[in-house]
């Protein structure tokens, strides 16, 4: 037990990872969208271009995603990390 608001005169507030995952999908299926899991081979394409893509296979498929913009926000082991 850490008393940060003796420490630091505040509290803190800790939302864990699974959590945030939890949140963040529930509300994606919430609002009709679609979730994939299991792909593999995802690859990122002119990142900085005006038409950024994700390519990557899913169910024995080879699918191309075309994208506004990509949002590297997968870690420092992911697959965005190269290309920002």
């Amino acid at each position: 037990y850490i008393n940060f608001r003796e420490l630091v005169g505040k509290g803190v507030t800790i939302y864990g990872q699974q959590e945030v995952i939890k949140d963040l999908v529930a509300r994606r299926l919430a609002d009709g969208g679609t979730i994939l899991f299991e792909t593999s081979d995802v690859s990122i394409h002119d990142f900085v271009g005006r038409a950024p893509k994700i390519r990557f296979r899913h169910e024995g498929g080879d699918v191309e995603l075309a994208c506004d913009f990509i949002g590297g926000c997968d870690g420092f082991h992911g697959i965005c990390r190269p290309s920002i």
